[in-house]
């Protein structure tokens, strides 16, 4: 029987990050930054690459939010648009996919668990692709696009979220979904 990994791969392209997170059962030795072990064992991080000649895939789901963080003791913002692009295993079902995506997407950004930085978002991706709940969950890509200070001010907040001692916040602006049928 093969063993199942939760493989993470950021990847930079010009005007965007995108980290990778994908279940799979065959690990690029010669790419590995990081083996996770004990309550997280089977969890692999892969050295940063480029995206440049990474053909585009269309996900079976996605969905995107804006969201700004503004801490308190800088007094400095910075916006985002954060997209998650969902893939699934074969036999997942349309209305399957849609109940997983959003579950999944209701479990990171719940404001009651919302992690307090970037580094914490990122756990959290692993650690929900790498438990029980998903199973149907193939690959999960996290695209993070910068918004320049134009866009930044034209930013409505519809929902704030305060984060623990470092009094930092996000600012859900918008959620937007889309399926690919």
């Amino acid at each position: 029987m093969c063993e199942m990994y939760v493989v993470m791969t950021p990847i930079n392209f010009d005007n965007m990050k995108t980290i990778r997170f994908e279940r799979t059962n065959h690990v690029d030795q010669s790419r590995v930054h990081h083996v996770a072990g004990g309550q997280h064992t089977g969890i692999i991080v892969n050295q940063e690459c480029k995206g440049d000649g990474l053909a585009p895939e269309v996900p079976e789901m996605q969905l995107e939010f804006t969201c700004v963080m503004y801490n308190s003791r800088t007094t400095e913002t910075h916006a985002e648009n954060r997209r998650l692009k969902f893939w699934f295993t074969k036999s997942t079902q349309q209305f399957d996919r849609l109940d997983e995506s959003y579950a999944f997407f209701r479990e990171l950004i719940n404001p009651d668990a919302f992690p307090r930085d970037y580094a914490g978002f990122i756990k959290k991706v692993l650690k929900q692709l790498h438990g029980p709940s998903y199973l149907r969950l193939r690959r999960v890509d996290l695209d993070i696009i910068p918004l320049d200070k134009h866009a930044q001010d034209a930013l409505v907040p519809v929902h704030i979220v305060g984060f623990g001692h470092n009094r930092a916040k996000l600012h859900c602006l918008s959620v937007a979904d889309s399926v690919n049928l």
